[in-house]
């Protein structure tokens, strides 16, 4: 039972490892994240290899098809793993060779469902800029739309002292800001580039008051 436990924890750690969200393997004695990029969050081919493993094994009585589901499960991860490391590869030189220059930050993440597809986000200091990259053919397309920052703007500093918001950006790997006018000032926002378009948790927002405005000279953090 205790090795069962030990094969669980770690396990699990490896497996987070992985993905794009990250973990602190370190911690406490460092506390940098560290991001495989190689395999989506939730990545369905495991559950089926492992989920077939199991339900074979458990149907003839005997632990081979769960072994064999096991080697299957490595021999894909490594697959995953050389994918993304040849990928990000591609995508950097292609950068270098387009834009004469390092990126500031650079993500060759995995997206659902499909192995031979993968999510690019590059910071080039002030925006971001998008894109996907596809195998067979190898090829890399950017969106012509790129995504500010914004981090630079005075409302930034306040909203950065609110304490959901202290808490969000521990964890955000390509941090951007909106704001939005509301009746109380300005509603700032912040995303995370990896998690567009999915809403809370991957957005957190405060109010700041306008500055002087009667009765509005704290912040209002929701």
């Amino acid at each position: 039972m205790l090795l069962l436990a030990y094969v669980g924890v770690l396990s699990h750690v490896a497996l987070d490892l992985l993905n794009p969200y990250g973990i602190r393997l370190f911690a406490p004695l460092d506390w940098r994240w560290l991001y495989g990029d190689t395999l989506f969050i939730i990545d369905p081919w495991l559950w089926v290899i492992f989920g077939g493993g199991i339900w074979l094994a458990r149907r003839r009585a005997v632990p081979a098809p769960a072994l064999a589901a096991l080697t299957l499960a490595a021999v894909y991860v490594f697959s995953m793993w050389m994918n993304a490391r040849f990928a990000r590869a591609i995508v950097l030189d292609e950068w270098r060779r387009t834009r004469g220059g390092e990126p500031l930050n650079l993500m060759v993440g995995p997206v659902p469902v499909t192995p031979f597809r993968r999510q690019v986000v590059v910071d080039n200091g002030v925006a971001y800029e998008t894109g996907t990259f596809t195998w067979f053919p190898a090829q890399i397309s950017f969106d012509p739309a790129v995504v500010p920052k914004n981090d630079t703007d005075p409302r930034v500093a306040r909203a950065r002292a609110a304490p959901h918001i202290r808490g969000f950006l521990v964890w955000a790997r390509f941090p951007f800001w909106t704001f939005e006018a509301v009746p109380d000032g300005t509603r700032v926002s912040v995303g995370d580039m990896r998690f567009v378009g999915r809403g809370s948790p991957f957005i957190q927002s405060v109010v700041i008051p306008e500055t002087g405005h009667p009765g509005r000279g704290s912040e209002s953090y929701r």
